[in-house]
């Protein structure tokens, strides 16, 4: 039986806010690498056109090797493999490389590396004529790594992605919070999202934006999917349609998208900047084990509104059957960003529902950096 008393006590985190920190992996630092032996590129994207290049580093157990004799790289290029014989890439056209190393005989995990052409056209709409979107929700986690039985409804979610029947059209967004211990992904965004709901108590997963719709520590995937259900219930009345872009050099993640409006409304736009893969001892009262992996934690939100969003281009009221841009950049130093490769980025619109003045999840999307999404319209 759950300790609900314990769970209340411990989650009380308005009380424990702490100042936040980046919590970064620091490569020069032994501690911050795995054992074994690992290999590291200096960026995870480059701007295709040989003008920028990566550096590759080679460590075995948190020690620098890449020039010892016992230490070789490799590169996957096109199905194929070949000994790379210099530490630093670049490319003069788009394309994606892996990159792995050995030392004595003992092989690193494969890294991936891109070239980029740093595009921003959204893509074209497939089907001009059609406004039966399809409707994606988000799943907002309100969790802390100090919160000794946020497990609970970690593990849910867990099981969740895994194998849950709507997991398609849930989107799994991650707001720390500092209690107890500083969480290294706690941050202004994260403690933004959260003051709008003023919440008091984690853990907490909110679904479609909306706080009538929630599960704290009895969370199980089903009962997830049955919230899940609830929220597709909800027909969308936009599309979104969006690419976003970035390299480490450029210090930035460009956001362009475009909203179909397919009702006329009232309606705003938002984007959060995601980093998954982030290490973090996670405490834990509960018989549950959990990954000390981190994915999906809000780094940035684009806006001062971070739930509700902006006007859809400045403007409040569209009409039926119109388009609207949104364009946001968030500073990956700024933002804490660890690796840039681990990003994506999530845009969403949101509308009041019939007979409310309150702004709501219409709609969304999850897009990776350096990818595009078009309008997906139901089959």
């Amino acid at each position: 039986m759950k300790n609900t008393k314990s769970l209340i006590f411990c989650a009380a985190i308005a009380a424990a806010i702490f100042p936040s920190c980046s919590g970064k992996e620091n490569p020069d630092n032994p501690d911050a690498l795995p054992d074994g032996v690992v290999i590291r590129s200096s960026a995870s994207f480059i701007a295709a056109g040989g003008n920028e290049s990566v550096t590759l580093t080679v460590y075995a157990d948190g020690v620098d090797v890449t020039s010892d004799e016992g230490t070789t790289i490799f590169i996957v290029e096109d199905g194929s493999t070949s000994v790379y014989e210099s530490t630093t890439w670049s490319s003069s056209e788009v394309c994606e490389v892996q990159f792995f190393a050995s030392y004595n005989a003992e092989i690193s995990e494969r890294i991936t590396v891109r070239a980029v052409s740093g595009a921003e056209e959204v893509p074209e709409d497939p089907d001009a004529i059609n406004y039966d979107f399809v409707k994606n929700t988000i799943i907002l986690q309100a969790t802390s790594v100090g919160c000794q039985y946020c497990p609970y409804l970690i593990s849910a979610l867990d099981e969740y992605s895994e194998s849950g029947a709507t997991r398609d059209n849930a989107i799994i967004a991650a707001a720390h919070a500092n209690m107890n211990v500083i969480d290294p992904m706690t941050s202004t965004a994260s403690l933004a999202i959260l003051n709008h709901y003023t919440l008091s108590l984690l853990p907490t997963a909110i679904f479609d934006l909306d706080r009538s719709i929630s599960l704290s520590s009895e969370a199980t995937s089903a009962l997830i999917n049955s919230r899940v259900n609830l929220a597709l219930g909800t027909s969308a009345k936009c599309g979104i349609s969006a690419v976003v872009t970035g390299t480490e050099a450029e210090g930035k993640v460009s956001v362009t998208a475009r909203v179909k409006v397919g009702r006329a409304g009232n309606y705003r736009v938002a984007a959060w900047l995601l980093e998954d893969g982030i290490v973090a001892n996670q405490y834990n009262s509960t018989s549950i084990p959990v990954d000390n992996i981190h994915d999906n934690a809000i780094r940035a939100i684009s806006c001062s509104s971070p739930v509700t969003g902006e006007y859809l281009d400045g403007q409040q009221s569209w009409e039926q059957y119109t388009e609207g841009d949104f364009y946001c950049e968030f500073d990956l130093e700024e933002a804490g960003v660890d690796n840039l490769g681990n990003c994506h980025v999530v845009i969403f619109v949101t509308s009041p529902r019939t007979g409310s003045s309150t702004y709501l999840l219409d709609n969304a999307v999850d897009v990776r950096i350096n990818e595009s999404i078009a309008y997906q319209y139901e089959d």
